[in-house]
């Protein structure tokens, strides 16, 4: 099973990403996080959002 889980805004939401991990984690399904730049954004203000999902799956050992 796959999760598409869509990622927006300027600043990352810890709250979001713990609750999104939690549900791909008990369901045993693999997270896939797309991000969505505005035309205000940077890349590296994306990464900043991805790191925080990709960070928090590791610490919660979800599957790859």
């Amino acid at each position: 099973m796959k999760i598409i889980a869509p990622s927006a805004g300027s600043v990352p939401d810890q709250r979001t990403a713990d609750d999104v991990i939690n549900i791909a984690k008990r369901l045993n399904a693999q997270l896939i996080v797309l991000r969505i730049l505005s035309e205000k954004e940077t890349e590296a203000e994306g990464e900043q959002s991805l790191r925080l999902f990709v960070e928090n799956g590791q610490r919660e050992n979800l599957n790859p």
